[in-house]
Parts: C-alpha cells; structure tokens; sequence
C-alpha cells in the first residue's frame, strides 16, 4: 500500500513538474498579452494614421506590481494544473474504483471533479485574466502530460492487488 502510493505520488509530482516546465517555456517564448494589457500598461500612443500594426510603445501604467505579469499570458498556468490534477484524479477513479453495490458513484464523483477544473478554466476568462485560446491550451497541456504518464504507469498498477 504505502509502495503504491508513493509511486502514485511521483508520477503525479513528475506530471505536475512537467506541465509547469511546459507552461513557462509556453510563456516565457510567446509573451502573449494578458486580456487587461491596456489597462495595466496605458501606453502612450500618438496615432496620426491608424494604417499599421502598432508594436513601439512605452508604458505609462503605475501599477508596477501587475507590469511583470502582463506579457505571460499563453498558456493559462491555472488551467495546465488543474488540468493535471483533474485527468489524473479522474483516470485514477476509472481504474481504481470498482463498485458493484453504487455503479453511478464512480461517474459522478468523475463528473464533479471535472465540473471543478471547469469552473477554475472559466474563472480565469471572466476574470479577464486569459484569453479562450490559453485556457484551452493549458488544459490541452495539463490534460497530456496527465494522461501519458497516468497511462504509462498503468501497467504497473494493474499488477497491484485492488483495494
């Protein structure tokens, strides 16, 4: 019991270890612009002609505190580690939890807890603090980092005893 779950808990800290390393490199390589950026930057643009692409600008926002944050916007990093824990609390209930005497439980609880990593994918939209595409994104990368080392660790789970 105690192998088992330590080799449950590493997988899984390797999946979230993963998907946090993703999510940065994602970040740090895109410097996607958060939905707030004029707000938070108010830059200070002169338009004589509204004919191009306007990418030279300086910021005149005084909240020095959110400027860091601003330009990290793809993929959302909330929505890649709920991904992670959601998928693999949910393939672990597939797997794991057999239960002749309740059949609906398993499902249900399974719907419950991706009902949860919606509602954090959703927060971070109303919130204004991600676009569409970089929640599904992250979710698209939490989700697979989940699933592939879920997947290759069944093997070995499936010589466990059940519960």
């Amino acid at each position: 019991m105690a192998v088992r779950m330590y080799n449950l808990i590493t997988i899984y800290m390797l999946a979230i270890g993963i998907t946090r390393a993703a999510t940065w490199l994602f970040k740090i390589t895109t410097k996607a612009n958060r939905p707030h950026f004029l707000d938070v930057c108010q830059p200070n643009i002169t338009l004589a002609s509204c004919t191009g692409f306007v990418n030279e600008y300086s910021c005149q926002g005084i909240r020095t505190n959110l400027m860091a944050e601003i330009n990290v916007s793809f993929v959302s990093g909330h929505s890649s580690v709920t991904a992670v824990a959601v998928m693999f609390i949910v393939l672990y209930l597939q797997e794991r939890l057999q239960l002749s005497c309740a059949p609906l439980l398993r499902p249900m609880l399974q719907t419950a807890i991706v009902s949860f990593g919606l509602y954090v994918a959703i927060s971070r939209y109303t919130d204004k603090k991600h676009h569409v595409s970089d929640i599904i994104a992250g979710a698209l990368v939490g989700a697979g980092s989940a699933m592939a080392l879920f997947l290759g660790y069944l093997p070995t789970m499936k010589e466990l005893p059940p519960w």
